[in-house]
Parts: C-alpha cells; structure tokens; sequence
C-alpha cells in the first residue's frame, strides 16, 4: 500500500496533463479497464514518480489517497483533480474502451490550450498596445487638463474640446468609479457565464465571450455524445450520463434534450434545442440515419471546434483592431483639443490686452 501525504488543491498544466493522459492510455491498452485494474495501474505509476521525486507525483498520490481513504471510484479520485470537462469524457467513457477516453480527454486539453495561445496572439499585441496608449493618454490629460482650467474656465471651453474633459473625469479625476465599473462588468461576465439557458442569456449568447462558450460547449457535447454512441451506448443513456457531469449552461440543454426524448421525438429534433449552430445541426439531420453516425457525429464535433478557433481569431483579431485604433485616436484627440483651446486661450488673452 501507499500511504500517501495530504496534498493541497493543486493544478496541472496543460502539458502535464496531457502527460497523464498519455501515459494513463499506454496503461490502459495492455489492462482490461476495470476499476481494480485502474487502482493498480495508478499503484504502480505513484509509486515509480514518486521514487524518482518527479514533479507530477503528487498527483498520482493523491488519487491513491482519495481512493484508499475516502473509498471513491477511481475515476471520481481523478475527478478532484482534473478539469471537469476532460472528465465528462473520462467518465462518460465505458471500461473496455478507457484508452480511447484518456486519448479524446489528450485532445480536448489540446484544444483548450490551442484555444488559449490564440486568444494570447491574437490579443496580446493589441491589449498592450491599449493599455500603454490609456496609460500615456492619462499621463496627457494630468499635463494638460487643470493648467488649461487654470487660464480657461471650463464653462467657456468650445463643444469640440469638451470630450477631452469628461476623459478627464473619467480616467484622472473619478478613476475609482471607472475601475468599479471595470471589475463590476468582470464579475457581471464570470456570473452570467455561469447560468443557464435563457433568460438574459438569450440576448448575451450573440456577444462574445458568451458566444464563444456556447459554440465550445456545443462542440464538446457533440464529441462526448458521438464518443458514448461509438461505444454502442443507447441515446437516453448517453445524455442521463453527460448532465450531471456538465456545467448549469450546458446541463440546461441537455436537460431539454431528455424532455424531448420522453415525448418519443426523432434523435434529429432532440439535438436541435438552440445549442448548436445551424451548420452543425445541419449535418446531424443529413447524417443521422447512417450505420456509422457515431463516428460521423464524433468528427462533426471536431470539425465545430475547428470553427470555434476560427472565430477566436476572428473575434480577437478584430477586438484587437478596434483596441488600438480606440486608444490611438483617443490620444490624438487630446493633442487636438490642447491645440484648440491654446488657441481659444491666446485669442481671450490678446482680446483683453485690446481692452
């Protein structure tokens, strides 16, 4: 027996984790996928890393720890641990079929990390662009804002330069309330991301980055469902396995899913709650009645994830164009209005002198 030490909550990366997986397939191939079976592979594996004090150890251990000392199933030890998303394929998997499981679970962590060095290229450049161009933009106003207030009251400001007063307000004057506003509009985003279908979701579904989940969260419902069916897994058993793995978002369609399925509705219309996109949907309705569906849905899915990058890009890219193009003009706008009222200021000034 280990005995393994208490570990904290850690995570892994996505290299580490794609480690695992791999490694956890290999296992698998050569052992018949049974619980006890598993128990023994993570034995022997927690044992080699931690003779050796490699750095992925503790996660092993804590498996072990988890199934010895609280008597989980070993895939819900591993369920402590790692994402629930490349769970729900884990454990939506059958046992004779777990290497294939570990190896989509290597995919989807693939994925995720493809999905997260685009949005870090593709935004990287213009986010740093706009923050140095708001950070010289108030670095401007403070120059610039009260010696003008100073020789010109600002009731008598022209309407052109007004803007580069209310900026001012903004960013310099009443910054806590804009940084209030910011990090309200953050936690408005990461609690409305978590919610079900409908209600104000309806309307946020069209922006990103809700857009962006629904179109991710598709695509990894059709992998997992097309994983289920390539196991020879019924319809109604495949969705009552994924909604309680699934997220409240997620959870919602499926929910709707197995309504439609008691009213006895064709796999066709079952599907098509509004999760999916119409290309998607599409392909389903053509291909549902074939003997290889399953396979066909698995690499439709893949293929809907391929799309959800695509638009990454396409959303970053453009974000990214208005974000420098925002800050750009933002700056040039305050050189011009310090232009103006120099000159509204010098043409008061020789006014008076005439007087």
């Amino acid at each position: 027996m280990i005995v393994a030490k208490s570990v904290g909550k850690r995570s892994l990366s996505v290299g580490r984790r794609m480690g695992i997986y791999q490694l956890l397939s290999d296992y698998s191939r050569v052992q018949d996928g049974s619980s006890s079976s598993l128990v023994w592979m993570f034995r022997k594996i927690a044992k080699r890393k931690a003779e050796h004090k490699e750095s992925d150890a503790w996660f092993y251990l804590s498996v072990i720890e988890h199934v010895e000392r609280d008597n989980m199933n070993i895939i819900e030890a591993m369920a402590t641990i790692l994402p629930s998303d490349e769970m729900m394929i884990i454990r939506t998997t059958p046992a004779d079929k777990i290497s294939t499981g570990l190896m989509q679970a290597m995919k989807k962590a693939k994925r995720k990390n493809e999905i997260k060095n685009t949005l870090t290229s593709v935004m990287g450049y213009p986010i740093f662009s706009f923050t140095f161009s708001i950070v010289l933009l108030v670095f401007l106003l403070s120059g610039t804002h009260r010696p003008f207030t100073l020789m010109l009251d600002v009731d008598s400001w022209p309407s052109s330069a007004m803007p580069m007063h209310y900026m001012y307000m903004v960013l310099v004057d009443k910054w806590y309330i804009t940084v209030a506003a910011v990090v309200g509009l953050l936690l408005y985003i990461m609690v409305t991301l978590k919610l079900a279908r409908g209600g104000v979701r309806v309307v946020l579904d069209y922006l990103p980055p809700w857009n962006m989940q629904k179109k991710m969260q598709g695509a990894a419902f059709v992998e997992s469902l097309g994983q289920q069916l390539a196991a020879e897994v019924s319809v109604p058993m495949a969705l009552e396995r994924i909604e309680p793995l699934a997220d409240r978002y997620l959870k919602s369609y499926v929910r709707t899913m197995r309504e439609r399925l008691a009213k006895n509705m064709s796999v066709d219309d079952v599907l098509d709650v509004g999760l999916l996109d119409r290309d998607t949907m599409g392909k389903i309705r053509d291909f549902s009645q074939q003997n290889n569906f399953a396979a066909i849905l698995q690499n439709i899915g893949d293929q809907a994830m391929d799309r959800v990058l695509v638009f990454i890009r396409v959303i970053g890219m453009s974000l990214g164009i208005l974000l420098i193009i925002g800050g750009t003009i933002s700056n040039a706008y305050v050189n011009y209005s310090g232009q103006i009222l120099t000159k509204v200021i010098q043409s008061e000034y020789k006014a008076r002198a005439r007087r």
